[in-house]
């Protein structure tokens, strides 16, 4: 009997070793369930921080290049203003030439009418 006994003995030795062994398991993986739900949750508020971080560049260069457009527009304009005020006073000086050497000494009202 005492080989029963021990037979009996060695096998709850072992079903509690494996109890043991299938409860450390589990804890082990509730563990492991809770950290990576906690990288998770830190991950996440990391990806909301860099995605507020992009938002704010995009919104930057958005009014960094809108400012560009906005100096670029302007000496553009000025840059014209400058081209048609040099423009009408080459035409208002050529005009005057004109009429300058239509009133010349030299030819009558009448020729310089028919001109």
């Amino acid at each position: 009997m005492s080989k029963i006994i021990e037979d009996a003995r060695k096998g709850d030795f072992i079903k509690d070793s494996v109890i043991k062994v299938i409860k450390t398991s589990e804890a082990v993986a509730v563990q492991a369930v809770a950290s990576t739900k906690a990288v998770l949750k830190v991950g996440l508020t990391g990806t909301e921080e860099l995605g507020a971080q992009a938002g704010d560049l995009m919104l930057n260069a958005a009014r960094r290049a809108i400012n560009a457009g906005n100096i670029i527009g302007g000496d553009l304009f000025e840059a014209t203003r400058n081209m048609v005020k040099g423009t009408v006073q080459a035409a208002s000086e050529i005009g005057s030439e004109i009429k300058g050497s239509k009133a010349s000494p030299g030819k009558s009202g009448e020729k310089a009418k028919q001109e």
